[in-house]
């Protein structure tokens, strides 16, 4: 039995085990999705059964809790949101996906305490495999995912912050904690760092972009402070769909309109989305109190510039911090089928 048989039935035959309802796949094209942490992969979460093609562009700045730890003693690239992304894409049985998702507990003089297995493992890859994004292709691989997940760059660094006072703060968790975002600070990463071919690659060959949700200046800029990235973005000739945030975001984005978001992340791209999906209802307000000034947000208007808007019924009633999966998925699977 030849080579291409043998991967054509090993194919068909995982196909039957672990995905026989599998629902049909209503987009073709390639969707190509950029962002990063809770955001993003609740994106690729309600995608990944509608779509035979997608990619995740994943911002590498994060340097909180295991993954800045494991960034510190190995010098590796943050394999957190990563690891998520994965684990949002996998077809694979529940217990891989819990082994991958297994946090350990934190405990004093525990250096493994506070880590998560996945974390963990994608770190072991990449030193087994020779590179951080050939470990993640690996993982890919073992999870069996709907698509494929690539950092944006391929060595780490940081997110700088620029303050109007003159500070500079060093590191995305001292920034968000700083008190300067979104008004008071300029974002740059602290080196021209080397750009993911294959990231651009993707971009290039998209047949849409996806932008968000995410936390905005840690999650969604990080990865247009890119040239490249901007650069393949506004040289390609798919639409481009930016996910408005659900709500405004403690230590970063509180105060922000869904108008400003818009702006900013305009202005980072160089050009106007060709779509702003937009949630239609609010089910957080301020007069709550429960939450300070953190609340849903939207856009009234149907048109700003360029970019049109769409209101959609896209929140989680249960946690309305956030979207709901699929519904978000349904959402952007019917503006893309009729784009």
């Amino acid at each position: 039995m030849n080579a291409f048989i043998k991967k054509l039935l090993g194919a068909w035959w995982r196909n039957l085990i672990y995905d026989p309802k599998s629902p049909p796949k209503f987009i073709k094209k390639r969707l190509v999705a950029i962002g990063g942490g809770t955001g993003l992969s609740n994106l690729l979460r309600g995608l990944r059964d509608h779509c035979e093609n997608i990619t995740a562009i994943v911002t590498m700045t994060d340097d909180g809790a295991s993954s800045g730890r494991l960034r510190k003693e190995f010098n590796v690239l943050p394999p957190g949101d990563i690891r998520k992304c994965l684990l949002a894409l996998s077809k694979e049985e529940p217990l891989l996906t819990r082994l991958f998702s297994y946090r350990f507990k934190e405990k004093e003089k525990n250096e493994i305490g506070g880590h998560s297995l996945g974390n963990l493992f994608l770190t072991a890859l990449a030193d087994i495999a020779g590179s951080f994004e050939e470990g993640v292709e690996l993982a890919s691989h073992l999870l069996n995912t709907q698509g494929e997940v690539l950092p944006v760059a391929t060595e780490p660094l940081e997110l700088v912050a620029e303050t109007i006072d003159g500070k500079t703060i060093v590191g995305e968790s001292q920034i968000v904690k700083s008190g300067y975002l979104p008004d008071k600070a300029k974002i740059r990463l602290s080196k021209v760092a080397k750009i993911n071919p294959l990231a651009v690659e993707a971009i290039t060959q998209a047949g849409f972009i996806i932008i968000g949700p995410g936390s905005l200046f840690t999650s969604i800029l990080p990865n247009l402070l890119f040239p490249e990235v901007v650069k393949a973005i506004n040289k390609s000739k798919a639409p481009v769909i930016y996910v408005l945030n659900a709500s405004t975001e403690k230590g970063e984005t509180e105060g922000l309109s869904g108008e400003k978001h818009l702006k900013i992340v305009s202005s980072h791209l160089k050009a106007q989305p060709n779509y702003c999906l937009v949630s239609e209802r609010l089910l957080l307000s301020e007069k709550e109190g429960v939450l300070g000034n953190i609340k849903n947000i939207t856009i009234k208007r149907r048109r700003l510039g360029k970019t049109k808007i769409i209101p959609v019924d896209i929140l989680d009633e249960e946690n309305p911090l956030y979207h709901h999966s699929e519904k978000l998925a349904n959402a952007l699977v019917r503006l893309i089928t009729k784009s």
